[in-house]
């Protein structure tokens, strides 16, 4: 209950957030986010985040992507987007 009441916060704070757990697969799991060219021009930092977690034996995967709001108001975007993909990321290591 508490991780969903903090993805409902974190939702208002992020343009989007998408966490996905899979139990028992085969599959190997990985992520990367990459600073688009119009951040790069302005000189913006890139504004969203993902991270992938896999247990050793393959039992239990996590991915976790943050987009970050773009635009002026929401300067610390990039902040919030990389908090919204670690707390839950720290959450699931309980598991």
């Amino acid at each position: 209950m508490m991780l969903l009441t903090l993805l409902m916060v974190l939702k208002r704070l992020l343009s989007w957030i998408v966490v996905v757990m899979m139990i028992g697969t085969d599959m190997k799991v990985f992520s990367k986010s990459t600073i688009g060219e119009g951040h790069v021009k302005d000189g913006k930092p890139c504004q969203d985040y993902s991270l992938s977690d896999q247990a050793y034996d393959c039992s239990l995967s996590v991915i976790i992507v943050s987009d970050g709001h773009g635009g002026k108001p929401y300067f610390r975007s990039h902040i919030g987007s990389e908090k919204a993909c670690v707390w839950p990321w720290i959450a699931s290591r309980n598991l």
